[in-house]
């Protein structure tokens, strides 16, 4: 059984209210560099993207620990092929959700040891009773306090409903 966790109306009001977070936040900054996270992270990019004001441009990287299963593996895979683009650059790096912190811990780490200029971390969801990683994020959407799993907007139930314009929740899978 599944119940709407996030409205499309309340996930518009959500990026319009951190869209307009980091739009003061980058003020007087030129050049800010969005990192997106695949596949999860794109919805959420694209409609934040729309909303801001300044000079940004998006770049994403694939990563996961998840591997089609619903707990994170604690193992995470990143492809940096798109290094070169963020040398000497103002990074905003944007997930889905902060759940484990697995996934944007590893990212982080990895752009810290790179020619940046600086480095901000923005999610959709931030799960706060699953972390793992201690992680700082800039910007949150929502605050989740439960542990059922949640569907759309990005987020994947074993590869499906990534396009679902709201996001549902159910128990976790017992399989």
């Amino acid at each position: 059984m599944e119940e709407v966790f996030l409205s499309k109306k309340h996930i518009d009001t959500i990026v319009q209210r951190v869209a307009d977070e980091i739009t003061n936040y980058y003020w007087e900054t030129n050049d800010v560099l969005i990192v997106g996270v695949l596949e999860g992270a794109k919805p959420f990019v694209e409609d934040l993207y729309k909303r801001l004001s300044g000079k940004f441009s998006i770049a994403y990287l694939k990563a996961s620990s998840y591997y089609n299963d619903t707990s994170s593996s604690g193992e995470v895979d990143i492809d940096f092929s798109m290094t070169g683009f963020v040398t000497g650059r103002n990074i905003l790096l944007i997930d889905d959700i902060y759940d484990t912190g697995y996934t944007i811990d590893a990212i982080t780490k990895k752009l810290k040891q790179m020619d940046i200029i600086s480095l901000a971390t923005c999610v959709l969801l931030n799960r706060i009773n699953n972390h793992k990683k201690d992680v700082n994020i800039n910007f949150k959407g929502v605050d989740v306090r439960h542990n059922k799993f949640l569907i759309g907007y990005g987020l994947d139930d074993k590869g499906e409903r990534r396009e679902q314009p709201y996001i549902t929740m159910k128990e976790e899978d017992d399989d």
